[in-house]
């Protein structure tokens, strides 16, 4: 049972865990146990996402010696800082990406596999990416020039209109990254973790409408089929 204690608690949040003692309690004598899906590279396992590219180096340089700040509103800010400092003086690297053997890509400057909704509440990657679909979400931008990258990355946090211009989305089991350095190969274990959930949370997940502003989203596999 996750307990979301810290800064993003992007995994504990999809099924509405909560961080109250007295609510953890309750959870643990009423909740569901279910099982949920997780991802894969090799033998380690990932809950929420795993990223490449801009996403990765921003994290790791953010993260480093852990010196971002407690306040959210700060940290915040730290992230964007360290995000203004890469995307304006790195190497912006080329990705390769195929979808459940469709190559989709040659060039990504970003590439983000999700088994859940992605960095949700403040810079949603993969709004419609489920945790009990069997499926990952794969949000990809191609090469594109610094300036430009920075606006669809600056457009996708406030929600403008026509954010999901430049971007792509794609929904597979397998998705293979081929870095500079390394070749990944990500792949869904269905219904591999046992969690104990707030009643009716897998339901809620089920019945989630399609919104109005919802990314179009494509299925390689059904094209190759």
């Amino acid at each position: 049972m996750p307990v979301p204690a810290g800064f993003g608690n992007i995994f504990a949040s999809v099924f509405g865990h909560p961080n109250r003692a007295e609510a953890v309690l309750e959870l643990l004598e009423r909740g569901e146990r279910r099982r949920v899906d997780v991802g894969a590279v090799g033998e380690e396992l990932f809950l929420s996402h795993r990223s490449y590219g801009l996403l990765e180096q921003v994290q790791q340089g953010a993260e480093r010696g852990r010196r971002q700040p407690k306040n959210r509103v700060l940290r915040y800010l730290w992230y964007w800082g360290v995000g203004r400092r890469f995307l304006f003086t790195t190497r912006l690297a080329g990705y390769r990406v195929e979808v459940d053997g469709a190559h989709v890509t040659d060039d990504a400057v970003l590439v983000t596999v999700a088994n859940v909704e992605t960095y949700r509440g403040f810079l949603s990657l993969t709004p419609t990416a489920s945790p009990i679909d069997g499926m990952f979400d794969v949000f990809v931008i191609p090469r594109a020039g610094r300036l430009r990258l920075a606006w669809r990355l600056l457009a996708l946090l406030l929600r403008l209109r026509g954010r999901w211009k430049g971007v792509r989305l794609y929904r597979g089991r397998r998705v293979t990254v081929t870095t500079p350095r390394r070749r990944e190969v990500l792949h869904t274990r269905r219904r591999a973790l046992p969690l104990l959930v707030p009643p009716g949370a897998l339901e809620a997940l089920r019945g989630r409408t399609v919104e109005d502003d919802d990314p179009p989203i494509e299925t390689p596999a059904e094209k190759v089929s």
